[in-house]
């Protein structure tokens, strides 16, 4: 399972991603959008979620934090 995290570093809901995933000790990637302003772009018009961070599992869109904080307590991703 890979699990790709698109953030910023000012946002708070951007950690608790971070931080959960690392908690789980599950294998992401984090993309910093400040770096990457492209690939926010990307994203924001391949899902149509206007805001960070934006979470994807084996390339498949998952949501925001509260998303996946949601299928993690449920063990749709475990």
């Amino acid at each position: 399972m890979k699990i790709t995290i698109l953030g910023h570093p000012m946002c708070g809901f951007c950690h608790a991603a971070r931080d959960l995933a690392t908690a789980k000790k599950f294998d992401f990637e984090w993309i910093d959008i400040s770096q990457n302003p492209e690939k926010f772009e990307k994203a924001k018009a391949e899902t149509g979620h206007p805001t960070v961070p934006i979470i994807f599992v084996d390339g498949v869109f998952v949501g925001g934090f509260t998303e996946f904080e949601q299928k993690v307590e449920n063990g749709e991703i475990a």
